[in-house]
């Protein structure tokens, strides 16, 4: 018996699926929303959809020992929202404005979270599913760390967000529209 798990956190690249994070954030940020500029503090870890599929691939050239099982968790660097809304507030050429609450603010939604789950089946799920994303990206819920897939493919670079945030900003044509709509009614 031999058993490789690959744990992937979030995944981004080119055209995510609706509404998944990137699409909501690029959203936000065209709409000026105050929730792309706060200060999230939760880390959350990411990986290019490319370098998920090389590594995947890698890693399923490689037989494990007879009778033991090897975990790999995928991902290339932990970011807090914040820092990826300003990255990609940058590459759109618009102006981030954060607005940064207290410490004491998110430490008291982190002691909120533990809560959510127990309005799962009391509230619609159109309101759970935002409350359920905000109780992630308060705390280090999506956070994760280890060194073994590195270890194990030393010659794998995985691409960097910063590097590669063009992939979820490609967004001339949405911003075309916006800004059509802007022209007309704003005259």
């Amino acid at each position: 018996f031999r058993l490789t798990i690959i744990r992937i956190n979030t995944i981004y690249g080119n055209d995510p699926r609706e509404n998944k994070m990137f699409k909501l954030l690029k959203r936000q940020i065209l709409n000026n929303s105050f929730i792309a500029r706060l200060n999230w503090p939760g880390l959350i870890a990411l990986i290019h959809v490319d370098d998920a599929g090389y590594a995947i691939l890698e890693l399923a050239k490689r037989r494990p020992i007879a009778g033991k099982t090897e975990t790999f968790i995928l991902y290339t660097e932990n970011l807090s929202l914040s820092n990826i809304s300003r990255l990609m507030y940058k590459e759109m050429k618009l102006q981030y404005r954060p607005i940064n609450l207290p410490k004491s603010f998110w430490k008291f939604c982190s002691s909120l979270r533990k809560y959510i789950p127990l309005f799962e089946k009391i509230i619609p799920l159109t309101f759970y599913n935002p409350l359920w994303r905000w109780g992630i990206i308060v705390d280090n819920v999506l956070w994760c760390e280890s060194r073994k897939i590195f270890k194990v493919l030393p010659k794998w670079k995985p691409k960097k967000f910063e590097e590669n945030v063009e992939d979820v900003t490609n967004f001339q044509e949405e911003l075309r529209k916006k800004d059509l709509v802007k022209q007309y009614v704003y005259k």
